[in-house]
């Protein structure tokens, strides 16, 4: 990807037991050293957290 583009995931999460506030999300790409630190104010618990694929567009809202 080019320097100063975009790329693009899709968060999704299940709950399940109690949770706990969380502030940021450290997010690198697979086999990759750099990471990123982003903003993500939400409860988070003890269930499954997925990330999709890499996208050049922002995923549809659903």
């Amino acid at each position: 990807m080019a320097v100063g583009k975009s790329a693009y995931a899709d968060l999704i999460r299940t709950h399940a037991g109690p949770s706990a506030k969380v502030k940021y999300l450290q997010v690198s790409t697979t086999g990759g050293n750099a990471r990123r630190v982003v903003p993500f104010d939400n409860d988070v618990d003890g269930a499954a957290l997925f990330v999709t694929a890499w996208s050049a567009t922002p995923p549809n809202a659903s």
